[in-house]
């Protein structure tokens, strides 16, 4: 598959950030989620 890596690299990068959103978000009672769409 052409270009995958930078798919992968990509969707990881959005994985983590929405972490570490939630974690900084989550003393004032806030609420991350992250939609990942895929290859289907």
């Amino acid at each position: 598959m052409k270009d995958h890596a930078v798919y992968c690299a990509t969707k990881g990068g959005v994985n983590q950030l929405t972490r570490v959103l939630a974690l900084e978000g989550s003393s004032q009672g806030i609420n991350v989620n992250a939609v990942a769409p895929t290859f289907t």
